[in-house]
């Protein structure tokens, strides 16, 4: 008994186009993934201001859940390549200002007193410095790097087939 196989076409061309497309297709989307895991961990960690919003002496407004809506993923074109594809996560530092003292403390030089709406800060000056713990919101999100590898083989094995059965579905969730 014999078997015998006739390829019609260029399977050389036709790999080629397989994994043009896989790098395409999935290396992007798969990389989303984990930074989604990422970015929804340091939102659920961030501490969230509870009181009513507040305008402050020089009009800048404080209101809850500020630092926790200024996180954002992006796709970076900088550190990116043809194929590898890189997020960052992040706060934006215009909307939140005060991201990095709360992630990383800071030392208190004003006495504080008690508002109905919170706690205000007064131009009155301490004795001493009080020192603020961080809250590391950021970087305890990064604990979940095994969630978010895990999120990312999903993702990339969904993408494969995909690309595999020829369905050129392009999802907007991938950008």
């Amino acid at each position: 008994m014999s078997t015998s196989f006739n390829f019609d076409g260029d399977l050389a061309a036709d790999l080629d186009q397989i994994e043009d497309r896989l790098v395409k297709e999935v290396v992007r989307p798969t990389a989303r993934a984990g930074a989604l895991v990422f970015y929804e961990e340091a939102r659920r960690l961030v501490p969230v201001y509870k009181g009513e919003p507040v305008i402050r002496a020089n009009g800048t407004k404080i209101k809850p859940g500020q630092l926790r809506d200024a996180i954002y993923h992006v796709y970076s074109e900088s550190e990116s390549t043809d194929v590898r594809a890189a997020y960052q996560v992040s706060w934006n530092a215009a909307k939140a200002p005060h991201g990095h003292l709360v992630e990383y403390g800071h030392w208190r030089v004003n006495k504080l007193v008690k508002t109905p709406t919170g706690w205000m800060a007064t131009t009155e000056r301490l004795a001493a410095p009080v020192r603020v713990p961080g809250v590391a919101f950021m970087r305890r999100a990064g604990d979940r790097a095994e969630a978010a590898i895990e999120a990312m083989r999903r993702r990339a094995a969904e993408k494969v087939a995909e690309v595999l059965s020829g369905d050129n579905s392009d999802s907007k969730d991938d950008a």
